[in-house]
């Protein structure tokens, strides 16, 4: 198993999962969001309404992510950075590329913790967001976190329609 964040593969390795009851382990969220993120500013979101997620929730896994347009012509893509903050604002992982549109973080035994996740803009791209203006851009979160045992009942067969997407963290 890797741990933490490998070039190979990433936050984890790809897996055939289903995005509901039937392809996650309970207890399980999904979480996906938009943002206008301006330069200089920090949007915080938190999971589960705030509250700790159970203690049997073994790992989370985040990415933001965005598109700027002018990208391609050899403009920045902006520098977004991602937070993952426990109990009592605790930093457990920080993500803060600047030469990437993406950020992504992990972190194993997460339950117990009450998380909030925070986007920092660092920098905005040249150009001016059609929905968030300038020095300003889109924003795009999503969030998995569940219990990782694979014990549940309910879980996804290999003759199961329930094995649609693809998890890529």
């Amino acid at each position: 198993m890797v741990e933490g964040f490998s070039r190979k593969w990433g936050a984890g390795r790809t897996r055939m999962r289903s995005l509901e009851s039937s392809g996650l382990d309970a207890p399980s969220y999904v979480y996906t969001a938009e943002f206008c993120v301006d330069e200089g500013s920090t949007v915080s979101y938190s999971l589960n309404n705030g509250n700790p997620l159970p203690g049997d929730v073994d790992g989370l896994r985040a990415v933001a992510y965005w598109y700027t347009p002018s990208f391609n012509i050899g403009d920045s893509a902006g520098d977004i950075d991602l937070d993952l903050r426990g109990n009592g604002n605790q930093l457990l992982r920080s993500s803060d590329s600047e030469f990437d549109n993406k950020e992504r973080v992990y972190y194993k035994d997460i339950g117990g913790h009450a998380v909030t996740l925070k986007l920092h803009g660092i920098e905005a791209p040249s150009y001016s967001h059609p929905e968030c203006g300038t020095d300003s851009m889109k924003v795009y979160l999503a969030v998995l976190a569940e219990d990782l045992d694979r014990d549940d009942g309910n879980g996804p067969s290999w003759n199961s329609s329930s094995c649609v997407g693809v998890e890529t963290w």
